[in-house]
């Protein structure tokens, strides 16, 4: 699930990386960009992932029938739910909820996910990067959490996540 996205490549290629791991459920939260001619070129293969996407103007209507839900989030902060590792989320953590339906949010390219999106979310998982820089592409973290869900918890993928 994008949470307002805001570039047409990024949903593409978050089409992409979703279909080349298996998943075809994606839902898109307030998109600032249209699924336009850039966002289908850079889906390339993965055209049906972006014309059946589900988009909603909020938050809570797309977490709709989500039985578990997971914000993803490089930044840390008093104010904030401390993030799991992402490896660690998904061997010792989801399995214990499964079978469920799992709703998985990406924040915005620029801020990511706030205080409040995360407030509706019962984990916060973070993908580990080295030292240098610790911000992946929107469509580079969705690849890795549908590699991760694919290879560590594949009976989670038996619904896909949003």
């Amino acid at each position: 699930m994008l949470h307002k996205p805001a570039r047409a490549a990024n949903i593409g290629a978050t089409a992409r990386a979703m279909k080349v791991m298996g998943f075809t459920r994606l839902v898109l939260v307030a998109p600032g960009a249209p699924l336009d001619g850039e966002a289908t070129a850079v889906a390339h293969g993965a055209h049906d992932v972006l014309e059946q996407a589900v988009v909603v103007d909020d938050l809570e209507t797309a977490l709709r029938g989500a039985t578990i839900v997971v914000g993803t989030t490089a930044r840390q902060g008093k104010d904030r739910m401390t993030p799991v590792k992402l490896r660690r989320f998904v061997t010792d953590v989801l399995p214990a909820y499964l079978p469920a339906l799992l709703a998985v949010v990406f924040g915005c390219e620029e801020s990511g996910l706030a205080n409040e999106d995360l407030d509706r979310c019962q984990f916060a998982v973070e993908i580990p990067t080295g030292p240098l820089f610790h911000s992946l592409n929107l469509a580079q973290a969705v690849m890795v959490v549908c590699y991760e869900l694919l290879t560590s918890a594949p009976a989670a993928c038996s619904t896909p996540p949003t």
